[in-house]
């Protein structure tokens, strides 16, 4: 059965679909509430199902995280290309959502080569109750989707980015919600015992993000934007393939020798103008996109495998080993999509 699995210790299981599960709600919810997802998703799974192969229950919401990468607004990767080509998400968005479908597509290939030899499974608890209420979930559930569909409505209807609707809902509409559930007075406590120390929890990102933003005003401002946009354009030789390519491989590259692809793209973004490489910006949003989903998935930095590894109980290492047959593959057909969009529709 699809993403199910058989236990071989003490008493034999049925195929059940705790995978299927941990890859379909992350690569959902996971679009919006991005890295957080993934603990929630592990979590979910444990209070879900009686077992499961814990490794390859996380490596599954790993590869559901990158999915969202691929077109979701509420990713960060997602804003800063959207911004740096002055583009709406209805321009990029639809194509992100064929990548992120294809690479679906690769995840239930590779599913039977992600069991690990030394995998463990979850142990039940005996007085867990055999059906969970699931009235909590599906509230969260309906709220996600109302902040969802609400972003592509309002990007529709009013004349602004999709950037700053996204940052405007991101405020507003919790409020919204638990005033209308009649929670604001808890929320509020929440909201300011969150945000406190929320500095001390953040700087890390906080000092990547400004490092990028110098490296990419850096790269506009000198000459070395021009030459690295001439380099790369001598090296594809007028060739979109070759240009996909060699993007892909100069982001997964650095981003394995622990450069955060964050920086990486945000300066190639500012470098690579798409009239160059006689390309439309959407086509290089999309690229700059699916690089930087598969550079997260190489680097031992990224907040993804290092949470990856914390839900294993492995090294960053052996996460990105297991990994790499998957991620190889996912750069190639990727790029052959890509470039199969790029001679057709975009």
């Amino acid at each position: 059965m699809l993403f199910s699995s058989t236990s071989n210790a003490g008493t034999k299981k049925k195929g059940v679909p705790p995978h299927r599960l941990g890859y379909g709600v992350t690569a959902s919810i996971g679009a919006i509430l991005n890295l957080g997802s993934m603990p929630l998703v592990y979590g979910i799974a444990k209070e879900s199902f009686p077992s499961f192969e814990q490794k390859r229950m996380a490596l599954t919401v790993l590869r559901g995280f990158g999915s969202c990468m691929l077109w979701s607004p509420y990713f960060v990767n997602m804003a800063l290309i959207l911004s740096i080509y002055d583009l709406n998400w209805g321009e990029v968005g639809p194509y992100g959502l064929v990548m992120a479908a294809v690479l679906t597509g690769l995840v239930v290939v590779f599913f039977r080569s992600s069991a690990f030899a030394d995998d463990s499974w979850t142990v039940p608890e005996k007085e867990k109750e055999t059906n969970p209420p699931v009235s909590s979930m599906r509230t969260f559930l309906l709220f996600l989707g109302v902040l969802l569909a609400a972003s592509f409505l309002l990007e529709a209807l009013l004349p602004y980015s999709m950037l700053t609707i996204v940052s405007v809902l991101a405020l507003l509409y919790p409020w919204v919600w638990a005033l209308a559930r009649k929670q604001g007075a808890s929320f509020a406590q929440s909201t300011w015992k969150h945000v406190s120390g929320s500095f001390e929890r953040l700087y890390n990102e906080i000092g990547i993000f400004v490092t990028a933003g110098f490296f990419s005003v850096a790269l506009r401002s000198s000459d070395a934007g021009v030459w690295l946009s001439e380099a790369i354009s001598f090296l594809s030789q007028g060739y979109m393939i070759l240009l996909i390519a060699w993007v892909v491989a100069i982001v997964m590259g650095l981003s394995a020798v622990g450069i955060h692809p964050v920086i990486i793209v945000t300066g190639l973004g500012g470098a690579l103008s798409p009239e160059i490489f006689g390309v439309g910006a959407p086509f290089m949003a999309v690229l700059l996109l699916m690089s930087w989903m598969l550079g997260v998935q190489v680097s031992p930095f990224t907040g993804a495998i290092l949470m990856t590894s914390h839900l294993m109980g492995a090294t960053t290492i052996q996460v990105i080993r297991k990994n790499t047959a998957f991620i190889l593959s996912a750069a190639v057909v990727l790029s052959l999509v890509l470039f199969v969009l790029g001679e057709t529709v975009m």
